[in-house]
């Protein structure tokens, strides 16, 4: 060969197969340190959960891994944070997206809004494109305004699917004795007529804080700071009938300050524990709830203790008069009950100092179930918590549509209109 021509090779195959791929390999990488890529990312992830998502810093230590430091997730119109990530590391084996986090901590004061922008993210159908991710952390901070919970061992997979799309999570909670990880599961069925979401929590045996579901239904910070759930609940939640619901569960350290006291114009003080054998929920409206009340050393006001009497005829060897002041000690407060359709029905748990005890208040002060232990109207059991006034109205279907959109007058000061 002619030495023009082998000089001609090998600097054409010096071009092609070291000039040309270093020079794209120094393009690539000059090309991603570029503040232009890195907003690209922030888009892209910002279009994806539905959320403002901002990077300070992204780099690939080697090729398909992608590491993201210093990422905040805010509301897009707020500005609310809802979560700081020192560090997240993607990887993508097999195809499937794996997000390793770092430091993180969520606002646990916004985890309703963060339901909701998810919720919105699930109900759309996927495309042929979209891949499933897993998403692993162990040093998760949860904030809220009187308490921090670490989360550790998470596990979040999330199935992209024609007929059906998938979340569960899977974690712990520190300074909780959890033998096994709680899980809650999610999953928006497209394919349904209509379609619907289900939301379903196992806690496996273990007590988990009620304020970490408080995303799903705010109502349940009414139970307290220190209540724990523990046991199964599954929900439906339909866009035209609301949600339906089953469970079984035990409720403890439920605040019945938060729960009665602050609600209604009567004091219940003290920690409780409410036992669920039976949970049914239909269209947002209770149909039938079963199980245990049980409760020590608390605080009731006279008033509600005199309503008790007088509207669902607890009973008593002894006259309210021996009882002094406005409110009354008790040792203990156990009962069970039932509320369903044909009303509502108490029964004495006590055995000391005497079967279908309900209250004892003190040796020789106790209420007994009511005579014959048959179900009573649920309108009693409202008049007992709420004192009569003349602002009663019919408690019929009739009378809810204008209700449930008039402003409402507060029982606490008469006269006084209030919107809640």
């Amino acid at each position: 060969m002619h030495p023009t021509t082998r000089r001609w090779i090998c600097r054409s195959a010096f071009v092609v197969f070291c000039l040309l791929p270093t020079s794209l390999v120094l393009a690539r990488i000059v090309a991603r340190k570029l503040p232009g890529y890195t907003r690209r990312m922030e888009v892209l992830l910002s279009n994806e959960l539905d959320m403002k998502v901002s990077v300070d810093d992204l780099w690939h230590p080697r090729p398909g891994v992608t590491v993201a430091e210093g990422v905040v997730i805010t509301d897009p119109e707020s500005g609310t944070v809802f979560s700081q990530l020192d560090r997240v590391r993607l990887t993508f084996p097999a195809g499937k997206c794996r997000l390793e986090l770092g430091e993180t901590e969520l606002n646990g004061e916004r985890l309703t809004q963060i339901y909701h922008r998810m919720h919105r993210r699930l109900q759309r159908r996927p495309g042929p494109d979209q891949v499933s991710f897993k998403l692993n952390g162990s040093k998760i901070k949860l904030l809220t305004d009187q308490k921090e919970y670490r989360l550790t061992d998470l596990d979040l997979q999330y199935e992209p699917g024609q007929e059906e799309t998938g979340v569960s999570i899977d974690f712990r909670v520190a300074d909780f004795k959890m033998a096994e990880k709680t899980r809650i599961r999610w999953k928006r069925k497209h394919d349904a007529t209509p379609p619907f979401t289900r939301v379903q929590c196992y806690t496996h045996g273990s007590a988990l804080p009620c304020h970490l579901l408080a995303g799903f239904l705010p109502e349940i910070r009414r139970l307290g700071e220190d209540c724990t759930i523990n046991g199964f609940v599954s929900a439906d939640f339909h866009q035209a009938e609301g949600w339906q619901a089953e469970g079984e569960f035990v409720l403890a350290q439920v605040d019945m300050d938060r729960l009665v006291t602050d609600v209604f114009t009567q004091q219940l003080s003290g920690k409780a524990s409410i036992g669920v054998h039976r949970l049914v929920v239909c269209a947002n409206r209770l149909l039938i709830c079963s199980g245990e009340f049980h409760m020590q050393q608390g605080t009731i006001s006279r008033s509600l203790l005199e309503n008790a009497v007088q509207h669902i005829s607890i009973r008593s060897p002894q006259t309210l008069k021996s009882l002094e002041g406005e409110s009354v000690r008790f040792e203990s407060l156990d009962f069970g009950f039932r509320v369903d359709g044909n009303g509502f029905q108490l029964s004495g748990r006590s055995a000391e100092p005497a079967v279908g005890a309900i209250l004892f208040v003190r040796p020789g002060v106790v209420f007994h179930e009511p005579m014959g232990n048959r179900p009573l109207p649920l309108v009693n059991l409202i008049r007992m918590l709420v004192p009569y006034q003349q602002f009663w109205v019919p408690a019929t279907r009739e009378t809810e549509l204008l209700w449930l959109r008039l402003p409402r007058m507060s029982n606490a000061r008469s006269g006084d209109w209030t919107s809640r």
